[in-house]
């Protein structure tokens, strides 16, 4: 007896999305809306190694680092991104300073690929919605732990 997607609808199951694939220019397409399901899990972050600066006598130093994050899925969906320490209203926190690097290309509701610089818009639109910053900075306190 075969089975097919209709079997699954009658039945209440939804069907599989599309296999992620990788495109011969290396990138892996996909809608947004199927990236947004698509858990992103913390693989490495770390510091940028760079000296103080000087100014007329006074030191001052930026803490900048790196984290990268990737799906469980096969093949990899990467995302990568550098970001600042920085104080605001007086605590601590993480921002985002650059543009993703990503092995992902998203495409509209028709399947075409998107212009590079609105799948980076709406990559970045992505990472600011989620909670990164609480992890990366748990993480760097922990590698860096003396």
């Amino acid at each position: 007896m075969s089975h097919s997607v209709f079997d699954d609808q009658r039945q209440g199951r939804t069907a599989e999305p599309h296999p992620l694939v990788v495109s011969v220019d290396g990138y892996i397409r996909l809608s947004f809306a199927r990236l947004q399901q698509l858990p992103l899990l913390h693989l490495i972050s770390g510091l940028d190694e760079q000296p103080p600066v000087t100014h007329d006598g006074a030191t001052s130093t930026l803490i900048t680092g790196y984290t990268e994050w990737v799906s469980d899925t096969f093949p990899t969906v990467t995302i990568g991104w550098d970001w600042l320490l920085e104080t605001r209203a007086g605590r601590l926190g993480l921002v985002r300073v650059s543009e993703p690097r990503s092995n992902i290309l998203l495409q509209d509701s028709q399947g075409r690929d998107m212009a590079p610089a609105k799948s980076n818009v709406m990559l970045e639109a992505l990472l600011d919605s989620l909670e990164w910053p609480e992890i990366v900075q748990a993480y760097i306190k922990t590698r860096y732990a003396a």
